[in-house]
């Protein structure tokens, strides 16, 4: 996963307005066990969706962020 991140942190500095990146590296910082980095990056994110995306994209960063801290603690977090 620093692989990954290291690449999605490049993408992003090369087109900060790069909403898949993001999301990409919401998911990478999740599963790294990242969450207060990873919740900053959703945000921004999700400023840079479309009102009528952003409702579907939290619902997924939400899922991305159970999953990811349950996957390095072993318990959900609270969200």
């Amino acid at each position: 996963f620093n692989d990954a991140e290291a690449v999605l942190r490049s993408a992003i500095s090369l087109d900060p307005l790069n909403p898949q990146a993001r999301f990409w590296l919401v998911l990478t910082l999740a599963h790294q066990g990242e969450k207060d980095q990873a919740i900053e990056e959703g945000k921004a994110t999700l400023r840079l969706l479309a009102p009528d995306d952003r409702l579907d994209a939290q619902k997924a960063l939400d899922r991305a962020l159970q999953e990811g801290s349950s996957s390095t603690s072993g318990t959900p977090s609270a969200q």
